[in-house]
């Protein structure tokens, strides 16, 4: 019995990794029986056991972490699309619609009625681009942090970056919206 579980032993580490992996050599006696050295021969089956599972699973677990997406979340729009959806893994509250042409930023809201829409973000010196014909600016958001959160144009690679400021709404009132600020020049 002792042998044909050593030759499972070695089989399974062999198939799994390519590598062989020897237990310590077992006399031929029964289970629980005490070796000349005092180790029960029970110890060191669970041991060889857990050493080849760990030689079987350690592979698996270290590709599953590789396989974690870091990047951000953007649809796969041909290249001369004009519009683009970009979602940062943060939360789906920074859900973006960007037209690519001109630089308009649309922010996923909430209406009153529980629906969905686009509301148009304030972009602080966005040039006005007369018909455009082609993609010029992108938008960045980085999964660390929403202040990470970049618009760009292109061809100038002017940078905004997204932040929060508080507005007057009412006498003593604020309010906090979020806007395309420039980064200083």
């Amino acid at each position: 019995m002792i042998k044909k579980i050593k030759q499972t032993l070695i089989f399974l580490t062999r198939r799994s990794t390519g590598r062989q992996f020897r237990c310590a050599p077992l006399p031929p006696v029964s289970i629980g029986v005490k070796h000349s050295n005092g180790e029960n021969l029970v110890r060191t089956v669970r041991t060889c056991v857990l050493v080849v599972a760990i030689f079987l699973f350690l592979p698996v677990r270290a590709f599953a972490q590789s396989d974690v997406n870091n990047t951000h979340q953007v649809t796969a729009v041909p290249s001369d699309a004009r519009f683009e959806i970009i979602q940062s893994q943060l939360a789906a509250k920074w859900t973006f619609r960007l037209d690519r042409y001109t630089g308009n930023v649309y922010q996923l809201v909430r209406t009153q009625s529980d629906g969905l829409a686009w509301e148009q973000m304030p972009v602080q010196g966005l040039p006005k681009i007369g018909n455009p014909t082609k993609p010029r600016f992108i938008l960045f958001t980085s999964g660390i942090a929403a202040r990470h959160t970049f618009l760009m144009d292109s061809n100038t690679g002017k940078t905004w970056v997204l932040t929060s400021v508080e507005v007057p709404i009412a006498e003593g009132k604020t309010s906090t919206i979020n806007v395309w600020k420039p980064f200083e020049e």
